[in-house]
């Protein structure tokens, strides 16, 4: 669950989709009592299962695997400083 709410508070920042389904994500995750919400997040998941579909399966593999701000290390490889360079005096 909370995997999924990371994931609709990053759909919200998102600047791929457009501005009025954002702001059906926000009202669609308010509690507001009755099927008003659910439809709402009904029309906001139908969307995103259509048109965004693979952004939103980007998304959900990031938040899965640890987030975005986490950098494989290994991956890295060091550099050498070009003369002149201030780094490293």
């Amino acid at each position: 669950m909370r995997i999924y709410l990371r994931v609709a508070r990053r759909l919200v920042s998102e600047p791929h989709l457009p501005r009025p389904l954002r702001w059906l994500l926000v009202f669609a995750l308010l509690p507001i009592p009755g099927p008003v919400d659910e439809i709402a997040l009904g029309v906001v998941a139908l969307c995103l299962a259509t048109f965004y579909r693979p952004r939103f399966k980007s998304l959900l593999e990031e938040e899965r695997k640890g987030g975005v701000g986490e950098i494989d290390l290994s991956s890295l490889t060091t550099a050498e400083p070009a003369p002149g360079d201030p780094v490293g005096r």
